[in-house]
């Protein structure tokens, strides 16, 4: 890899022996990441422009090697699959993420002054999805809300490493006898749940498989999201590109940001 970061990128050779030496660790490695940062400078390219110029060499180097008779060679240099990268890098900065805790006290008083002040419905999800996923650290955010005459739920934010879908394609039905639901149920009940500990597995059955199509597997919490007795849909967050573990002061903070948001939307109601 070395030879062809030199000979056909036009790498420095000190240079393409770093980035070798850390494609090692995975394209997603914190060493690679410092060292494309570098090149960026040098060349004036951005760091994903220069990673696809390794990968370029990366994979020319692992033909010359399957073509010379040396596989196993080849074989030492990471899978330069464009997806497989994309994951590793978000599940990257989703470890990355930790709780901010300015962040969250400010977001919590916005929203606190948003309850008492003019403001519209998008500043109030806004500052939701910022204190819960920069503040309190969750990495993946969801607002859903009833829509298309309250038949369905259907995702009105995102936020979040792999949320992209959600925003376009999400729908699960609000009325669904054959089917009951862990939304449409939080939404009546008017709970907050910490789902996958023991104190909700009673309602497991209620997470349904295209519940779990669109979500995972894993430690989740969901809330209702009202505007005073008007049921307006529900906030869901999880820390399930990482796979860490939930923590009961994210879920704490969970709690207050759904409590305030539901504040801000019926003094919205009400003017």
């Amino acid at each position: 890899l070395q030879k062809f970061l030199t000979n056909t990128a036009g790498f420095p050779k000190t240079t393409a022996t770093e980035i070798s030496a850390a494609a090692l660790q995975g394209w997603d490695s914190a060493p690679l990441q410092s060292l494309l940062d570098q090149m960026s400078g040098f060349t004036g390219t951005t760091p994903e422009e220069a990673l696809q110029q390794v990968l370029a060499s990366a994979d020319e180097a692992v033909k010359v090697a399957s073509t010379f008779g040396a596989p196993s060679l080849g074989r030492l240099i990471p899978n330069t699959d464009p997806e497989l990268i994309r994951l590793q890098q978000e599940e990257r900065q989703a470890r990355l993420l930790q709780p901010d805790l300015l962040v969250l006290q400010q977001c919590l008083q916005d929203l606190a002054l948003l309850a008492n002040s003019k403001s519209d419905v998008n500043l109030v999800l806004d500052t939701l999805l910022k204190g819960l996923h920069q503040g309190a650290g969750l990495e993946r955010v969801m607002v859903s809300v009833l829509a298309e005459g309250q038949r369905c739920f259907r995702v009105r934010r995102a936020i979040g490493a792999q949320s992209e879908d959600w925003s376009r394609d999400f729908v699960l039905p609000a009325h669904s006898p054959e089917q009951p639901h862990l939304f449409s149920y939080v939404l009546k009940s008017k709970e907050s749940l910490w789902m996958g500990v023991p104190a909700s597995y009673s309602l497991n059955d209620l997470v349904t498989q295209p519940m779990r199509h669109w979500l995972g597997n894993g430690m989740f919490f969901i809330a209702a999201l009202m505007a005073g007795t008007r049921e307006i849909g529900v906030v869901y967050a999880d820390c399930r590109v990482s796979s860490r573990a939930l923590r009961h002061e994210q879920f704490v903070a969970f709690q207050r940001f759904t409590q305030l948001a539901s504040r801000c939307l019926e003094a919205l109601t009400k003017r």
